[in-house]
């Protein structure tokens, strides 16, 4: 599986993001910061409207990747308030991506998550990935993946299918990550759902401390 890394969406992973205020908001789908580009083409539409006693629905886009270009389907999208919209990618061949919008009051990005914001990663591996937010080093946790057991009879696998189905829930509140410790099965999937924060990515620590690396901070005079 690709690695954990919320600025380069890939299979396995999604976004979703809750809107909670009415507007139409243009956004695209490219490498991080792609909409803040000059000239660059803003060529989706979200159009979120008020509807009171409306039950939240959620809403899902499929990123492909044609001849060089990112696409999204489907290209325009009408929702209420409170509805969630679910991006993911499923083109293996596609390089890593974000998707980055804004209305007139709001803005959205995968690679900067704010409040009402999800991302999730599906983990192919077995190991312990150390995590943390790229710019935030004290927003950090552990996820251990551990080895399916040996699935010998059909009750075996079907019980394997059912742990699949059961997602791991890390809430992010106030800098804080609530468990920040989780132990889940090779092949499960684990959700960062964003209660409060500023503009947070949910990083392998080695990328981080890669990164860096390269890019080590001037001495002090």
């Amino acid at each position: 599986m690709n690695v954990l890394d919320s600025r380069y969406l890939r299979p396995g992973d999604t976004f979703a993001q809750r809107f909670t205020k009415a507007g139409t908001y243009r956004y695209s789908v490219g490498i991080a910061g792609s909409l803040a580009t000059a000239g660059h083409d803003v060529p989706f539409t979200l159009t979120v409207t008020a509807k009171a006693g409306a039950t939240p629905q959620t809403h899902y886009v499929t990123v492909g990747y044609t001849n060089g270009n990112f696409t999204a389907t489907p290209e325009r999208l009408q929702i209420n308030e409170g509805d969630a919209v679910l991006w993911s990618g499923t083109t293996a061949a596609a390089p890593g991506f974000s998707v980055c919008g804004q209305s007139e009051v709001e803005r959205f990005d995968s690679a900067e998550i704010n409040a009402n914001g999800m991302y999730s990663h599906a983990f192919g591996m077995v190991g312990e990935i150390e995590w943390c937010d790229a710019r935030e080093g004290k927003l950090h946790g552990t996820i251990t993946v551990e080895a399916h057991p040996a699935c010998r009879t059909h009750e075996h696998r079907q019980a394997y299918l059912r742990k699949l189905s059961q997602a791991t829930l890390i809430m992010i509140d106030h800098g804080h990550a609530r468990p920040r410790n989780v132990k889940i099965t090779v092949g499960q999937t684990v959700f960062f759902a964003v209660k409060s924060a500023a503009g947070i990515s949910i990083v392998d620590k080695t990328l981080a401390a890669s990164a860096a690396a390269l890019n080590p901070q001037p001495l002090p005079p």
